[in-house]
This record gives C-alpha cells, sequence and structure tokens, in this order.
C-alpha cells in the first residue's frame, strides 16, 4: 500500500511543478507588490488547500476516519481519500517551495516578501475552509 502512497505524492509533486513552470514569477515592477510572486507555487497552495478542505469535509460528514493508525484497517473509501490528502494533497501544498519563494523574494524586497507569505496563509487558507464547509 506505501507504493500507492508514493505514487499519490508523485501526481501531487508533479502537478505542482508544472503550475510552477507554466505561471513563473514575474519581474515586471509595473505589478507594484506583486512582482516577483511564483504564481504557480501560489496557485497550486490555494488548489491544494481547497482539495483538502473537500476532503477532510466529505470524511467528516461521512463519519471516515483518516488518521494514519487506522488506515490499514479502514473502509477502502477512507483509504482512497487519505492517500489524496496526504499524497496529493500533501506534496502539491509543500511548506519548503513556499519558502523558498518567500526567500528569493526576500532578497529582492522585504515587504513585498511579508506580503506574500502573510497573504498565501489567508488565501489558502481560506480556500481550505471553503472547501470544508463546501462538503458539510
Amino acid at each position: 500500500m506505501i507504493w500507492l502512497l508514493l505514487l499519490a505524492g508523485a501526481i501531487g509533486a508533479m502537478i505542482r511543478y508544472l503550475l510552477d513552470r507554466s505561471l513563473p514569477a514575474t519581474h515586471d515592477l509595473a505589478q507594484g507588490l506583486f512582482a516577483g510572486w511564483p504564481r504557480g507555487i501560489l496557485l497550486a497552495n490555494i488548489l491544494g488547500s481547497f482539495a483538502l478542505g473537500v476532503v477532510l469535509g466529505y470524511a467528516r460528514s461521512h463519519q471516515l476516519d483518516l488518521t494514519h493508525e487506522n488506515f490499514v484497517h479502514t473502509i477502502p473509501a477512507a483509504d482512497r481519500l487519505w492517500l489524496l490528502a496526504s499524497g496529493v494533497c500533501g506534496s502539491l501544498t509543500t511548506a519548503s517551495t513556499l519558502f523558498v519563494g518567500f526567500r528569493l523574494i526576500y532578497e529582492v524586497n522585504k515587504a513585498r516578501a511579508i506580503v506574500y507569505l502573510c497573504s498565501t496563509f489567508v488565501i489558502a487558507g481560506g480556500a481550505g475552509a471553503l472547501g470544508w464547509l463546501m462538503t458539510r
């Protein structure tokens, strides 16, 4: 079963990579405070948080237990949701990629970097909450 988790993680990482490559950071100063933001990574964090909110909200509303201790012993639907939540969403929304983007912006403009980091937490957190509320 561990190979399924690795595959799910690889899928999330590939989606994140493709988003980052298709929406690269722009350094157009006309964007003001938003110049240099890694837009693909921001979108990956928003989408991954939203998907995780949907998965967790669905699991809660259907009383599915997604804890790792019960992973092997749960029903198949919970297994699939656990793979999606921890594998795909977990690798799609990595903190390490967020902080690499933060560091790159920080070297150019500290205020932009702080706004980027705070905006990511607020927007992605809101997307996660929206996904969770939609399944209630």
